[in-house]
């Protein structure tokens, strides 16, 4: 394969096509070997978890800073960190949609009718999306583990090795965020 692995990665950071076609077979096995452990949910194939990793890889390219190491094992262990991250932001919330489209069945004496039962799905799934474009995966994790897992602000700073005082400002300052990236769209 042509090419110095820091060449690569800049032309790849610039928007190479090829750069990028090369990183993708180049480091496909960082990848498969990074999600050999998640299992992807019924209705998302392992193909598809595989592609929707390495567009989240190249839109976060810009947060690799070791450039300057001599080989590419920082480069390996930043893939690898981003692949399983991703892959299991991925899959927890299409687990979420998928259980979400489940109660969207018809129930006897269910009071929400179906319309609002597919608004709800709808909402659901542009706050994912959403979660999903946050720049550090590990803000993902405290808002997700926070309000979606229901968690202690010490419970979420014990599992994400942070202080609850950094949890809450993780809270504070990624939750604005979301709320003017979704303000209009809810």
């Amino acid at each position: 394969m042509k090419g110095c692995w820091r060449t690569l990665v800049e032309r790849a950071k610039s928007g190479s096509d090829s750069a990028i076609e090369e990183l993708i077979v180049r480091y496909k096995d960082v990848v498969i070997h990074a999600t050999s452990g998640i299992y992807p949910p019924p209705h998302l194939s392992r193909r598809d978890l595989t592609q929707e990793i390495w567009i989240r890889v190249v839109l976060k390219l810009h947060q690799f800073k070791h450039l300057q190491s001599p080989t590419d094992a920082a480069f390996r262990q930043w893939l690898r960190t981003t692949a399983r991250r991703v892959s299991l932001a991925i899959v927890r919330i299409k687990n979420v949609s998928c259980d979400a489209n489940i109660d969207a069945g018809c129930l006897p004496g269910d009071p929400e009718s179906p319309s609002s039962r597919l608004k709800r799905i709808e909402m659901q799934q542009i706050v994912a999306d959403a979660l999903l474009e946050l720049d550090d995966p590990i803000h993902f994790d405290v808002i997700w583990m926070r309000h979606v897992d229901c968690m202690t602000l010490n419970e979420v700073a014990a599992k994400c090795s942070l202080s609850v005082h950094q949890v809450r400002h993780v809270l504070k300052v990624e939750g604005a965020k979301l709320k003017r990236r979704l303000d209009g769209l809810l």
